[in-house]
């Protein structure tokens, strides 16, 4: 390039008759194309000049070329308009990704033809010092391009803007070359051309052109495209679509966390895109995309917070919705905006594959998704069935969203209905039918028989499968009733006495309903009695576990029957509403009588519905659990018997008189006690002045019934003021404070009275399980225990709070008693200080109510009656209504226990004195008695097992004693006790490690005291043998208090990332082991160890494995540890396996643990082929 500037004037010869044979490549088809031209002296020789055309429509704000394969220091070739019909050549060296830089060149000279013609800009040029070119074989190029108006300078250093596109190829000169030295693209021009165009997107390009890449703005297109479709259109929707088919928030999590990170590469692809192009923030869809991955980035955020929420309260709350919808609401704007990112790429009718296959996808998605929302019209549906809660949707006919049921269905013969009120919202019912009151709620699929459930009635009843597993069922009215006597009546006194002696019961043996009386039954009554009845098994039926096949089929019988019991209620009631009058007679009028007998002679027809509905309450809340159906059941006899007027039957005798005033206040009984379960006011009640309606008798007793209703009605009076409570403040108001200490003392004076006026008749001083069930001297003394245990109870809840601060104590949620999902924020759990509380009580006089009032419980507890022995072998009680009272009295005896070791530890040292010993027998007592009340109650009624420990599923407890903070006797005492209680072992993980001395002291007489309570302690041998001959040594002295109850156990391997127990240690462990069978009986190891030097192994050899590192949600953690599963664990060799975080760490604690065990002993019998 002569001089500063290289600016050609308009050609007179326009270019372009016939080239020589120049090689030409279009990268832009039409509308950017280069040729090149090579003199064939220079083609020979190697050196010499080339001739270069670049051509490009006047759109483009400026093109270049380059010589080099990318863009950082290659040798570029810029040409731009300058605004009054010519061209600029600005040679340039190549920065990367920044502007070129000018530089001169002097052997770079712009030739005739060049300029702005016909729209388009030519700028032909010759090159005589470009050394980096080899004429007579392939270079490789680049080039780059920019769309906009004219650039308009003649500036050589003009600023320019980034490229829109490039392209890289290489050019063979060899094919390229022309005959003479002159400039082949003006008329004078003596070569024909050879011209060839092609694109990385169009036809392959010929003539020595070979593309090398592709254009990479289409790359970072597709790549951008691809990516965030995926993450829109499948990633997000499959990752929520997870949570409801697996239930598993971990697998939801996970999924959902990669997809967020994908979504985030896409978004860099994206902007890297955008800038290049231009394009950032400056059209809708790259602004919608910003916004949209920003408000992307909240929900994970959202996600914790609902998780948090649902492991607190077990249910959905505001967040967790708002998370729900959030996210979906983001997935159909990303979808969204995938088609605006589709109009903006422009697609050609070429592409309408792409297009398509969006399309389809989204709607294949859309249409899943839809499915998992809606109702599958399953009973229960897949959502409700995989979270194990009963199912309350039903498919909607329009196919759109699901609907919750409003009202009550009509009763079918597999339907139940629920016949009084219509559903309230869905968030102001879920934790009624959860297992509210600490019961164990039963599912669907548990109420539905195993192995052909659903065939009750039918000619396949599947009775072939329960030959051996029989269910209690009656082949008369007169049987159903002698059998209420026997069973129900002692503690659900509903009937009048019976009018005929009771006689031994005569139940049948069962396999299916098929063919059974209690099928063509029409009284609701009857049908109701007999549901409670099937739930008691033969005298020869040992009690089962909760999955076996009889109590399935026990369940679903008296499911089945509870189910015609309530459309038999139905049938009455229709015929009810037609009664005149407001007294209800044995037979109703108008010609429309109900065409059955009563049951019971003493009792109108017309009550039989009522009854039923008080039995079914019962059976709700006792057998299945459900709050909700409980007090449906309660309100709905409550309503019955207020519109036949029984509450205000002052002044009416007849022959029905009895029956009338035990169905009205049996219905406010029931009504009462759902609001004390319920711990709020669930039945609306009127004032009790309203009821006029007298009391019931009892023969020998006429002041039973109004103590057994005033005990009820001081737990009522208990419960609204727990639940009015003192609203927080910073000051609180002393007239309030003193309102409330009033009421309390009141209640607490009241409950104690009617506690003294139930014991004072009670003149049995044991079990009273020989007398008549249905006498009604039996019944009195039943109903003064039960006012008694109620009256207790109330001061129990009266108190609780003041004495123990409703520390949590359970496993699980028992009445309105906490589990520990609330932990207090308290430094010292057993108070000290009575501070200014609206109690009149201090701290220790409320703790002395709470066990005064649970002992009492525990007493009364064990004269509950049992059926006469003279009438059933069968030791049932049945329709217990003193669960919470039981569950309380258990609670405080705990706390009490508790309280008593810490008090003597702080006070009294080592000492234990005798009135101290004697205290903690009597709660030992007491709560055994309890527990086994519980457990006859639970023996028949299966929701009642949710207030059973589940019982251990453990042969050893891990400890590390070192990590217990208050570890003192109290500890001690209470492994101790534990471990004998649930026949386990204590293995403390100690892993001691010194010289022998040093190693005795620490086990046998060190402040931890390991000796005294660890039935196994780990060593390992990095100090040698002396450390396993100094505790063989200790553990046999004859002096030794423990000889032959403790043991060792050598670390041999760790589950540790890196761990150095392997090789040489392990097998040194190992023939130290069999030198001391006498104190050594195993390794914690990670696998059998019995190939190691197994010609040093004894004939009788059999040393035991314990592997720790067992989890099944996890594989590691930061900290260097590594699980593996039971199976992996039992397969390589363990006979113990060790789940530590995989049981404390899950949400129940019971049901992970007893999960091991299976997994685990199924590992096992696999592994010896049992």
């Amino acid at each position: 390039m002569r001089g500063t500037a290289l600016v050609a004037g308009l050609a007179a010869l326009r270019a372009g008759t016939a080239y020589a044979a120049a090689t030409s490549y279009c990268p832009v088809p039409g509308q950017v194309c280069f040729q090149w031209g090579v003199p064939e002296a220079a083609a020979s020789s190697g050196s010499g000049s080339v001739y270069i055309q670049i051509r490009a429509e006047t759109s483009y704000e400026w093109v270049g070329l380059g010589i080099g394969d990318h863009m950082s220091g290659a040798d570029m070739f810029v040409v731009y308009a300058d605004g009054a019909g010519n061209v600029t050549l600005s040679t340039r060296r190549g920065l990367n990704h920044a502007m070129p830089v000018y530089e001169t060149n002097a052997g770079v000279e712009l030739l005739a033809g060049s300029g702005e013609m016909d729209g388009q800009m030519v700028a032909n040029a010759k090159c005589g010092s470009c050394s980096k070119l080899m004429l007579g074989s392939s270079n490789a190029w680049l080039s780059a391009w920019k769309h906009g108006g004219s650039l308009g300078s003649r500036d050589l250093d003009a600023q320019i803007g980034y490229h829109d596109g490039h392209a890289l190829f290489s050019i063979d000169f060899s094919k390229a070359t022309i005959s003479s030295d002159r400039n082949p693209y003006v008329g004078g021009g003596d070569d024909a051309g050879n011209s060839t165009s092609g694109s990385g997107a169009g036809p392959a390009p010929g003539g020595g052109v070979v593309v090398v890449q592709a254009d990479p703005i289409q790359t970072l297109l597709n790549a951008h495209g691809i990516i965030m479709s995926v993450v829109f259109v499948l990633g997000y929707p499959i990752g929520a679509m997870l949570m409801s088919l697996l239930a598993r928030w971990a697998i939801h999590a996970g999924w959902q966390l990669v997809v967020f990170l994908a979504m985030w590469a896409g978004f860099g692809v994206g902007y890297t895109l955008a800038r290049r192009t231009d394009l950032f923030f400056r059209q809708c869809h790259s602004q919608l995309g910003i916004i949209l991955v920003c408000l992307v980035s909240l929900q994970p955020f959202l996600g914790y917070l609902h998780h948090r929420h649902y492991l607190r309260h077990k249910q959905r709350g505001i967040i967790s919705y708002l998370h729900i919808w959030y996210g979906r609401s983001l997935i159909i704007l990303g979808m969204i905006n995938g088609g605006l990112g589709l109009q903006l790429a422009g697609l050609t009718t070429d592409n309408h594959a792409f297009i398509v296959a969006y399309c389809v996808v989204v709607a294949v998605v859309a249409a899943a998704r839809v499915s998992r929302i809606r109702c599958d019209g399953d009973q229960p549906c897949h959502g409700c069935r995989i979270r194990n809660r009963e199912c309350s949707y039903t498919p909607s006919r329009r196919g759109g969203s699901r609907k919750k049921r409003n009202v009550a269905a009509k009763p079918t013969s597999n339907e139940q209905p629920d016949l009084a009120f219509p559903s309230p919202p869905l968030s102001e019912i879920d934790h009624l039918t959860s297992p509210g009151a600490g019961l164990r709620l039963l599912s669907f699929d548990e109420l539905d028989l195993q192995n052909g459930a659903g065939s009750l009635g039918t000619s396949d009843s599947g009775a072939e499968d329960f030959v051996q597993h029989a269910v209690r069922i009656y082949d008369s009215e007169q049987a159903i009733l002698n059998a209420y006597y026997i069973y129900l009546h002692q503690y659900f006194p509903i009937l009048p006495p019976p009018v005929r002696p009771v006689t031994p019961d005569n139940p049948i043996r069962i396999t299916s309903l098929e063919g059974c009386f209690p099928l063509s039954l029409t009284s609701p009554l009857a049908l109701a009695i007999s549901a409670m009845l099937a739930l008691i098994p033969f005298p020869d039926q040992e009690p089962t576990p909760v999955m076996s096949t009889e109590e399935p089929l026990r369940r679903s019988i008296a499911h089945k029957l509870a189910q015609l019991a309530l459309e038999c209620v139905e049938s009455d009631s229709e015929l009810i509403d037609d009664t005149p009058g407001g007294h209800p007679s044995p037979i109703p009028f108008k010609g429309q009588p109900i065409p059955r007998f009563p049951l019971h002679p003493g009792t109108p027809v017309i009550l039989e519905g009522l009854l039923a509905l008080l039995l079914l309450s019962n059976y709700e809340h006792t057998q299945r659990g459900n709050m909700l159906k409980m007090t449906t059941r309660a309100s709905q006899a409550l309503i019955m018997a207020r519109n036949m007027s029984l509450h205000k039957l002052d002044g009416y005798e007849d022959e029905y008189s009895e029956a009338k005033r035990r169905a009205w206040w049996m219905s406010y009984f029931r009504a009462q006690l759902c609001s004390v379960v319920r711990q709020s006011a669930s039945v609306i009640m009127e004032d009790d002045s309203l009821y006029t309606t007298p009391y019931p008798t009892i023969q020998g007793d006429p002041e039973v019934w109004p103590l057994y209703i005033a005990s009820l009605q001081v737990s009522f009076a208990t419960v609204r003021l727990a639940a009015a409570g003192v609203p927080p403040c910073a000051k609180p108001d002393p007239d309030l404070l003193r309102s409330k200490s009033e009421k309390i003392a009141a209640l607490d004076a009241r409950a104690v009275q009617l506690i003294e006026r139930a014991k004072t008749g009670l003149r049995s001083k044991g079990s009273p399980t020989n007398e008549d069930p249905a006498s009604e001297p039996l019944v009195a003394k039943t109903m003064r225990s039960i006012a008694a245990i109620r009256s207790s109870s109330a001061r129990i809840r009266l108190h609780r709070y003041h004495a123990f601060s409703d520390i949590p104590l359970f496993s699980m949620n028992h009445c309105d008693l906490s589990s520990p999902d609330f932990i207090p924020d308290t430094d010292n759990v057993i108070p000290r200080t009575n501070p200014p509380e609206s109690s009149p009580f201090t701290f220790d006089e409320a703790a002395e109510v709470c066990v005064e009032s649970a002992l009492e419980v525990s007493r009364q507890l064990k004269k509950l009656p049992y059926p006469d022995k003279n009438l059933t072998t069968v030791p049932a009680r049945m329709t217990p209504t003193i669960l919470c009272c039981a569950m309380h009295a258990s609670y405080v005896m705990m706390m009490q226990f508790y309280r008593l070791y810490l008090r003597h530890q702080q006070e009294a040292g080592d000492m234990m004195t005798t009135s101290f010993e004697r205290r903690v027998d009597e709660l030992r007592h007491a709560l055994q008695d309890v527990i086994a009340t519980l457990d006859g109650f639970a023996n028949v009624l299966e929701a009642i097992r949710g207030m059973k420990n589940l019982g251990p599923y453990i042969a050893v407890f891990k400890t590390h004693i070192d990590v217990v903070r208050d570890f003192g006797d109290a500890t001690i005492q209470g492994l101790k006790m534990l471990a004998q209680k649930h026949n386990f072992l204590i293995f403390e993980d100690r892993k001691l490690v010194d010289i022998g001395n040093t190693v005795q002291k620490q086990y046998h007489n060190g402040a931890l005291r390991i000796s005294e309570w660890a039935d196994i302690v780990n060593l390992s041998i990095l100090s040698g043998d002396g450390i396993v001959d100094a505790l063989t040594q200790t553990v046999t002295d004859p002096g030794f208090p423990f000889r032959g109850e403790r043991g060792f156990l050598l670390l041999a391997e760790m589950t540790s990332r890196g761990s150095l127990a392997t090789g040489s240690y392990t097998s040194q462990c190992v023939s130290l082991a069999r030198r001391h069978p006498e104190s050594t009986f195993g390794f914690v190891a990670t696998r059998a160890l019995t190939e190691v030097q197994p010609r040093d192994a004894g004939p009788d050899e059999d040393f035991v494995v314990f592997t720790t590192g067992i989890n099944l949600e996890s594989r590691g953690d930061k900290l260097g540890q590594q699980y593996q599963t039971p199976a992996e664990a039992v397969g390589r060799g363990a006979d113990f396996i060790i789940a530590g975080r995989g049981i404390y760490a899950a949400g129940d604690a019971v049901a992970a643990a007893k999960r091991y065990r299976d997994e685990g002993w199924t590992a096992y019998l696999q592994r010896v082929g049992g």
